[in-house]
C-alpha cells in the first residue's frame, strides 16, 4: 500500500497590489547666452531620479525588477546625459551598463556641430542611451524601497548643439520574474522628462544699426521739406489797418485781403 501515496502541488497565482511612482529634482534647464563653453564645462547640473515601489497588497512581494533607461549619446556623438551612482535600499542589486562610446573621464572630447528641430525629443529610439537593470529585494507587506539614479547634463554638448528647445526622455519599467505574481496593470512604464533650452539673442550686424539711423534721418527730413513747402511753419496772423481817409483793412501774412469802409 505505500505505492498508493502520492504529492499534490497545485500553484496559485495572484495580483500584487503595487504602487510604481517616481521624482525628480528638476524639469527643465536654460542655457544662458553669457556661458562659454568653457564655463560650460565646469558646471555640473545633476539630476536625480528617485523611484519608489510600495507593497500595497496583504502578501510579501519577490521577484521584482526594474530596468532604467536614460539618453546618452546623439547620434553624432555628443554626450548628453551621464549616469553615475545608483543609491538602494532593501537588499537591492544594479548593474549600470554605459552606452558604447561613452568618453572616459581624464580624456579630452571633440564636441560636434549638431542641429535639432525647433522642438525635438530625444529618447532610446533617437540617441544611444545608458541603462540600468535593479534586482528588488523582498518588498514586505505594506513597506516600499526607493531606487535613486544619479547623473549630470552634459553642459558643453548642449552649448556647442543649435536648437530651441529638446525634451530628454528617460523612462522606468517595472518587471515581474515570478510566474507566481500578476500585476494589475497593463503598462508599468514610467517616464521622466527635462526639458533644455536656449536663452534667445540676437546679435544685430552694425550696419543694419547705421542704415537705420540714416533713414530714418533722410525720412525726418523728407517729412519737414513736405510740411514747409504747405506752409505749415508759416506764421499766420491778421493785421488792422486804417489808412488816412478811415478805410479799415484787414491783412493776412503781409498781404490786403479786403476792405472795410
Amino acid at each position: 500500500m505505500e505505492d498508493n501515496d502520492a504529492s499534490l502541488s497545485i500553484p496559485v497565482r495572484y495580483k500584487a497590489d503595487i504602487l510604481f511612482t517616481r521624482e525628480t529634482n528638476f524639469n527643465h534647464y536654460e542655457i544662458g547666452k553669457e556661458i562659454s563653453i568653457q564655463a560650460a564645462e565646469e558646471s555640473k547640473h545633476q539630476y536625480n531620479f528617485t523611484f519608489k515601489v510600495q507593497n500595497l497588497g496583504i502578501f510579501p512581494v519577490e521577484g521584482l525588477q526594474v530596468h532604467l533607461v536614460v539618453p546618452g549619446l546623439s547620434l553624432a556623438g555628443n554626450p548628453l546625459m551621464s549616469l553615475g551612482d545608483v543609491h538602494t535600499d532593501g537588499g537591492s542589486v544594479c548593474t549600470i551598463f554605459l552606452v558604447k562610446g561613452w568618453p572616459e573621464q581624464g580624456k579630452s572630447l571633440t564636441l560636434h556641430d549638431e542641429t535639432f528641430n525647433e522642438a525635438m525629443e530625444l529618447d532610446c529610439q533617437s540617441t544611444h542611451c545608458h541603462s540600468v537593470e535593479c534586482s528588488l529585494g523582498q518588498l514586505g507587506v505594506y513597506s516600499a524601497l526607493y531606487l535613486t539614479f544619479t547623473g549630470h547634463l552634459w553642459s558643453p554638448s548642449f552649448h556647442q548643439m543649435s536648437f530651441k528647445r529638446l525634451k530628454l526622455n528617460s523612462s522606468a519599467e517595472l518587471k515581474l520574474l515570478s510566474p507566481l505574481l500578476v500585476l494589475k496593470e497593463v503598462n508599468w512604464k514610467r517616464y521622466v522628462s527635462i526639458e533644455v533650452t536656449k536663452e534667445r539673442w540676437t546679435t544685430v550686424p552694425l550696419w543694419i544699426i547705421i542704415g537705420s539711423i540714416l533713414g530714418g534721418l533722410l525720412l525726418l527730413a523728407l517729412l519737414t521739406c513736405i510740411l514747409w513747402k504747405a506752409g505749415f511753419f508759416r506764421r499766420r496772423y491778421i493785421l488792422r489797418d486804417r489808412d488816412t481817409e478811415g478805410h479799415e483793412s484787414l491783412v493776412q501774412d503781409g498781404q490786403e485781403t479786403f476792405h472795410q469802409s
